[in-house]
């Protein structure tokens, strides 16, 4: 079943939230990359990294609500209302950074070994994951 996932801005009261979904799956492409484009804020709202018509669409939404909150703690909410927290803003402190930070690149990890058994995910597509969950875990602004 497709559920809409939205980002939200917990820096705001009552939170901001996005007026576009991301991706419609926590356990999709889409959602790995929006983890990605949080930790690698700020984002461009004009830059997009797929040529693919639902890629693109789903990018455009993620960076354009990304975009105007560089700082901020971001969740996503579902349309039914279940809740992920994914990014701490920059006030935060350094532990519960890390924390996070470690949460986010084990889900990159698991992915990564989910796509090593499908044979259609091209090896750029295993290196990748690689690569941005070293960086998540490095703190650094990964831009793939």
């Amino acid at each position: 079943m497709s559920t809409y996932w939205y980002f939200e801005c917990m820096d705001h009261d009552p939170p901001l939230r996005s007026a576009n979904e991301f991706t419609q799956h926590t356990d999709d492409d889409h959602y790995l990359r929006a983890v990605g484009l949080i930790h690698s804020r700020p984002v461009s709202a004009d830059s997009l990294e797929s040529d693919d018509d639902t890629a693109g669409y789903f990018d455009r939404n993620a960076r354009g609500f990304l975009a105007h909150h560089p700082h901020c703690r971001i969740d996503a909410v579902g349309e039914y209302g279940e809740r992920r927290v994914i990014g701490l803003g920059s006030t935060d402190t350094a532990q519960a950074v890390a924390i996070e930070r470690e949460a986010a690149a084990a889900m990159v990890d698991i992915e990564w070994q989910n796509a090593a058994l499908d044979c259609r995910r091209s090896f750029y597509e295993l290196e990748l994951l690689r690569d941005i969950a070293r960086a998540i875990r490095n703190g650094e602004h990964h831009k793939p």
